[in-house]
């Protein structure tokens, strides 16, 4: 999850973030919280080895 400031928005959406909550004032400036969607993949596992 970032906090990323609200004119950086749509880049953000773009990179596939997603908005969480509301704006809030973070240093004076407004922020909203965002977390990144993961797509799921198909004979993706765990742990790193190779078949």
């Amino acid at each position: 999850m970032i906090h990323a400031q609200e004119y950086v928005k749509d880049l953000y959406k773009k990179l596939d973030f997603v908005e969480e909550g509301e704006i809030f004032e973070e240093a004076s400036i407004p922020h909203l919280k965002m977390r990144k969607k993961f797509s799921q993949q198909k004979n993706c596992r765990l742990g790193g080895g190779f078949a």
